[in-house]
Parts: structure tokens; sequence; C-alpha cells
């Protein structure tokens, strides 16, 4: 499970995009959302990404990382 969290250029929206398999699958993933503007210059902002290996259990959406505090994305983490 590859994952990445992305800020929106004005702060005000995020995009949480998670992909199962390899990091290829999330790239092409994330070029195919029609939300995400990339000719936006963002200032100053973090992008973060998670590739889960399972050590135990399957990987899924459900517990792979970034994970949000709530639906409103006040803040989203990744941990290890």
């Amino acid at each position: 499970m590859t994952c990445v969290a992305l800020d929106s250029a004005d702060g005000k929206d995020m995009s949480i995009i998670k992909k199962q398999g390899k990091v290829k699958a999330l790239e092409e993933e994330i070029f195919c959302r029609t939300n995400l503007d990339f000719e936006s210059e963002i200032q100053c902002h973090v992008g973060i990404a998670h590739t889960r290996w399972a050590t135990h259990g399957v990987p899924s959406e459900v517990n792979a990382h970034p994970q949000r505090s709530d639906y409103e994305h006040a803040f989203v983490v990744v941990h290890n």
C-alpha cells in the first residue's frame, strides 16, 4: 500500500490518495485525479508519503498512512 497526502495551493483542502501496489501505481492514480492543480506554486506547505509493508494482516486503505484526524483534515499524520 502506497499513500500520499497533498495540501492544496490555498491550504483549504487536503487530498489523501491511497493505492494498493507499488509506487508507480500511486503515481498513475495521482495524475488521474482532476482535482489536483500541478501548475500552482505552493510556498510553505509539506507533503507526506508512506509505503506500508505489512508485518501482519494484509495491507488495506483503512490501516494505511497517512491517517487523518477527522473528515475535515485538521491534521494528517504518518508514523512507524
